[in-house]
């Protein structure tokens, strides 16, 4: 547990309030990520990515209210953009004509500061504008949707993307 005087230090940019928030909460955010992504690498990273969240984000502190809670609704948050952008990935990867079995994964990738996770099963009529999507495993969490060789082919792209979204329990209609 943070106290008051530990927050307002926190929020004036003091580096030993932060490091003691860090060893405080580190396992506990930890085991909560991991219990939601069953991935130990993820479950670091995403762990690493609440804390400069909340490093960044100090200022925006409430010092009256309930910091545990905070944290843990901004680790919750953390885990469903993350949840969001592979289902969203798994989905266009099933509406691939090739490889459509083939389950995307982040990984290290040459270039990038980051994981990155790339759903695409096409370039079989040699084309780049083939429907794929890709994107950083990072805030701002964004996953770019390209292609679509016919609109026909990029809507059922975007309803697989739905369905697995729906199978998650992210979104409903």
């Amino acid at each position: 547990m943070i106290t008051t005087q530990q927050l307002q230090l926190l929020k004036e940019g003091n580096k030993n309030a932060f490091e003691a928030l860090y060893r405080g909460y580190n396992a506990r955010i930890y085991n909560f990520v991991l219990s939601m992504v069953s991935n130990a690498g993820v479950a670091k990273d995403i762990t690493q990515d609440i804390f400069l969240h909340i490093w960044e984000k100090r200022l925006n502190i409430d010092l009256e209210g309930n910091f545990d809670g905070y944290l843990f609704k901004i680790s919750q948050n953390m885990v469903y953009h993350y949840v969001r952008r592979v289902a969203f990935c798994e989905g266009i990867q099933a509406a691939a004509p090739v490889d459509s079995f083939v389950t995307p994964e982040p990984w290290d990738m040459p270039g990038y500061d980051s994981q990155v996770i790339m759903a695409a099963g096409a370039f079989i009529q040699g084309s780049s504008i083939e429907l794929s999507a890709d994107g950083p495993i990072k805030p701002p969490y964004s996953v770019f949707f390209q292609g679509g060789l016919t609109w026909y082919h990029a809507k059922l792209g975007i309803l697989m993307s739905l369905q697995r979204l729906i199978d998650a329990g992210i979104t409903t209609i």
